[in-house]
């Protein structure tokens, strides 16, 4: 809300509004401060008047009769600056809340009645008329600088003010005249007018004194307000950052958002502890974890959905540890065995690790923890590295510096008590550090909602953004999950050719243009790219907030509700506890598998439960898009081919794309306490992920629920036999079958 003077002209709510925010006792201790400024001022005026008045009359006149205006003017001006000393003690005044009221009326009257008296003395005196001269000076003073509350209290002052100038002149212009008549009303008939115009010129500058006051105050509130705003905003976005990718890269990001924000403006959970996940859930559940040392490269690839990632040999080793190791336990590295300094005990490693080609070609030896050294657990150094390791976690997850919007409230509120005394006094000119305090909170707020974007699905993001719950959240190790029932997946891998390297700059150039394509695909059924693992580019169809079958409102009403709610997460990570989480096979990274199955056992503290009835052509639909959008991805990957090989002189096509397709329920998520991120769980994941890794270069590979939904489309898929898949043994799969245009092939 704008509080300038301009736009509140015609309004007189203001105190209202200061009082509902419980501010009115604040309000008056500020204008208390203003009126005693005001009133510092009108001593030094009228003192410098009155010597200035004196000397004038000095000069001016000689005889006798100079001094007695002298003597008037000296002690009136006195009497009344003593009448004003008990106001300017705020202590006294806040004592005694008749004190404004007595210095006024006091203050005022002798000021009148010296100028009256100094006339009504003349007359008596010499026999002569001494006209008044302080009338409108008096009335000013009422209207600028008495301190009365409101409009009534200066009107009253200033009518009986007015009253005994009218007396005054009234009586002098009967006995100039003689005699009541209407020559002596003509007389005074000027005098009484101005005197009336100055009421009302003075009683308008007060009311309009009293918004532009009002307005100030209420404009310094939204200042603190936004100000909180915006350091809550920063937070927020800093804790963003965190949990997405390294701190030294993150100031270069936020930098380029801010500028990219800026000029659209101008122009227009850690992972659980897996024992205990697996006794409160009662889930048979187990992780394998590779551990290894080296050096690798990281950074930030695509358009949307940015991910920090790493790549390097090492990167490729921890994954074969993983992927050979045996669950439940650490499958490390003589290189990482020994850096860990004789701390735990150990074994050789399994027989997969020692038949595994990348392992064997980069002389790796591996082994397995057994369990911590003892005699390094009574150590100095175990004692030391296990303080750090907790002094590290309590900074990390402490103070979040993270409010709710009634602590930003509760905050503004309190920040006033000490900022009424640096509020201006004589000058209302501060919209402009308001106005820019604003635009920063817009700018960061903004940034936010960037960084969310890229972090989470479109409704997810809606979502946390109406009820500013997902950071709260997040420091309450809380992940949000959901449960789709109709879903289509899709794993596209990258496949280079043996001519070329596939270095990080074309990775990105390939994994740019892929989002170029994702972002053509937002409506009616939005395809979400959920994130790249080592040339892997992982995407979804029918994840929205309409498929979910509940609002993420009705999902918080329901937190009181968490038994039910567990029970029923229970029920479904039950239900895809007992497929693997998919596998990117021997060529690329196996992490997720990892990531998902440990982050499954945290749970979840929000569920929303689909619909038991899903309409079937929803499903047909999402898998109808999901393959559209395979069949961009292989076009564009043409095109790249002949731009690549036009460049680099090649006669091979240096890349193609091996593309696997499934649909079905999914669970989806905010998984990990720092570097979270949104992924999906389920039976249709991990056959997406099966016919990805069992496919072909250059064509889309589907299992046969799959293609008989294509098929309703009238779209051909050929039979290609029965495929090996991991867990499940033998099944059918098939191609959809692709004209040389790169279109559908229909039957």
């Amino acid at each position: 809300m704008d509080y300038s003077v301009e736009d509140i002209q015609g309004r007189y709510d203001l105190k209202e509004q200061i009082m509902d925010m419980n501010l009115e006792s604040l309000y008056q201790s500020y204008i208390g401060k203003i009126r005693r400024n005001y009133l510092s001022t009108f001593i030094i005026i009228h003192l410098v008047l009155s010597a200035a008045h004196s000397l004038a009359i000095l000069f001016a006149h000689e005889g006798s009769n100079a001094p007695y205006d002298v003597y008037f003017i000296i002690v009136g001006a006195a009497i009344t600056c003593l009448c004003i000393r008990p106001f300017m003690s705020e202590k006294y005044t806040n004592s005694h809340p008749s004190v404004p009221f007595m210095v006024s009326w006091v203050a005022s009257l002798v000021m009148a009645l010296t100028d009256i008296l100094n006339s009504i003395f003349y007359e008596i005196q010499f026999q002569d008329f001494l006209r008044i001269c302080y009338s409108g000076y008096v009335l000013t003073v009422i209207y600028l600088f008495m301190p009365l509350p409101g409009y009534i209290h200066p009107l009253l002052l200033a009518s009986c003010v007015t009253f005994l100038y009218i007396i005054d002149m009234f009586t002098e212009a009967v006995l100039s005249v003689g005699s009541i008549s209407a020559k002596s009303i003509h007389i005074i008939l000027p005098d009484i007018l101005y005197l009336f115009a100055l009421n009302f010129v003075g009683l308008y500058i007060r009311q309009r004194h009293e918004i532009a006051t009002r307005s100030v105050f209420l404009s310094k509130r939204q200042r603190l307000e936004q100000t909180l705003y915006w350091k809550h905003a920063k937070d927020q976005r800093k804790s963003l950052l965190d949990n997405m990718i390294p701190a030294q890269i993150a100031k270069t990001l936020t930098r380029e958002i801010e500028e990219r924000i800026e000029k659209t403006f101008e122009g227009t959970k850690e992972n659980g502890d897996e024992k205990l996940g697996r006794a409160s859930k009662q889930l048979d559940i187990d992780m394998r974890i590779g551990v290894h040392s080296g050096s690798l490269l990281g950074g930030i690839i695509g358009a949307a959905k940015w991910q920090y990632d790493i790549w390097s040999i090492d990167v490729d080793i921890a994954n074969r540890l993983e992927a050979t190791g045996m669950p439940g336990r650490v499958h490390v590295s003589n290189n990482a065995l020994r850096l860990a300094q004789n701390f735990y005990e150990y074994e050789n490693g399994t027989e997969k690790a020692k038949l595994d080609p990348v392992l064997i070609k980069n002389k790796v030896k591996t082994f397995l923890i057994i369990d911590k050294n003892e005699s390094m657990q009574k150590s100095l150094e175990w004692r030391n590295y296990r303080r750090m390791n907790e002094e590290a976690r309590t900074r990390e997850t402490g103070d979040s510096g993270l409010v709710s919007y009634q602590d930003i409230i509760s905050d503004a509120n309190k920040s006033m008590e000490t900022e009424v005394d640096k509020l201006p006094i004589c000058k209302f000119h501060n919209q402009r550090q308001l106005k820019r305090e604003i635009q920063e909170s817009k700018t960061t707020s903004a940034s936010i909602k960037v960084l969310l974007r890229n972090m989470l699905p479109a409704h997810v993001v809606n979502m946390f953004w109406k009820v500013d719950v997902y950071l709260k959240h997040r420091v309450s190790h809380e992940p949000y999950y959901e449960h789709h029932r109709c879903v289509a997946v899709m794993f596209a891998t990258v496949v280079p050719d043996a001519s070329i390297t596939m270095d990080l700059g074309l990775m990105n150039d390939i994994v740019c243009h892929f989002d170029e394509i994702l972002s053509m695909y937002k409506s009616p059924l939005k395809v979400e790219k959920i994130k790249i693992v080592n040339g892997t580019y992982m995407a979804a169809c029918g994840l929205s907030a309409e498929s979910t079958g509940r609002s993420f409102l009705g999902s918080l009403l329901l937190t009181s509700r968490k038994g039910l709610i567990d029970i029923r997460s229970n029920r479904f990570l039950r239900r895809i506890a007992n497929v693997d989480i998919y596998d990117f096979g021997t060529q690329r990274r196996d992490t997720a598998r990892s990531e998902h199955s440990d982050d499954t056992d945290s749970g979840a503290s929000w569920v929303s439960e689909q619909s038991e009835t899903e309409p079937d052509n929803k499903k047909q639909t999402v898998v109808y898009r999901m393959a559209s959008f395979a069949l961009d991805l292989l076009k564009t990957v043409q095109t790249l081919n002949a731009r690549l090989k036009e460049q680099r002189g090649l006669t091979n096509p240096p890349l193609s794309l091996r593309v696997g397709i499934s649909s079905g329920e999914v669970a989806a998520g905010i998984v990990g306490y720092t570097t979270s991120h949104y992924d999906i769980w389920g039976n249709a994941v991990n056959m997406a992920s099966r016919m990805d890794t069992t496919g072909v270069p250059d064509r889309i590979q589907v299992c046969e629920e799959t293609a008989n939904i294509l098929g309703t489309y009238d779209i051909l898929c050929s039979y290609r036999g029965m495929t090996y898949i991991k867990s499940l043994g033998e099944l059918p799969t098939y191609f959809i079958e692709i004209d040389e245009s790169f279109n559908f092939a229909y039957k």
